[in-house]
């Protein structure tokens, strides 16, 4: 089955599912083209004001799509209350260097100026509290890399340790980390 292009199908989910949003952005991998015959397109979508922010999975045109969907300041809460303290600020990722979908408002050019912001700012260093809980998480995988049971427990130990170690190096480095299949692109 052939698909639509990314920014047509995004211009008709715009158009027929949220007509009245303020702001649609197209991010992910395939704005970055690097998506694969089985990506989804990600999109987050502002309205002038909501009771609650929502996420929201669907098919369209062929493609999977995750939609975040937001208002100015639900965003501002999930980018600086839940994102920016884990270290992984993947919705400023999404706003900073999404395509807008229609017209780039003023709007528009304001949330993305605040996410680039956010991002160029880094994330906060380490409590000491912080780099203890990550040294123990560590260790205590190395100890379960010493003597797994079976090959499978090895491999998934291993695949835990891989991601705490990254974000323990990131995180140190005063970097922005990264989780699962962004753990390459970001290293």
């Amino acid at each position: 089955m052939t698909r639509p292009t990314p920014i047509t199908t995004a211009r008709r989910i715009f158009e027929e599912r949220y007509p009245k949003a303020k702001v649609v952005l197209l991010a992910g991998s395939v704005i970055r083209g690097e998506g694969t015959a089985h990506s989804d397109l990600d999109l987050v979508v502002i309205y002038d004001e909501l009771e609650s922010a929502y996420r929201e999975s669907f098919l369209f045109d062929g493609w999977p799509v995750e939609a975040f969907v937001h208002d100015p300041a639900t965003l501002a809460y999930f980018t600086q209350q839940v994102d920016i303290p884990t270290g992984v600020p993947s919705l400023c990722h999404m706003v900073a260097d999404g395509i807008a979908i229609g017209e780039e408002s003023d709007l528009c050019l304001t949330l993305k100026r605040r996410a680039k912001a956010l991002l160029d700012r880094g994330p906060d260093p380490l409590t000491d509290k912080e780099i203890d809980g990550l040294r123990y998480a560590i260790s205590d995988q190395l100890d379960d890399l010493r003597a797994p049971r079976d090959h499978a427990e090895a491999v998934a130990s291993a695949t835990v340790l891989y991601g705490t170690l990254t974000n323990f190096w990131f995180r140190s480095q005063r970097q922005w980390s990264a989780k699962g299949k962004s753990i390459p692109r970001r290293v």
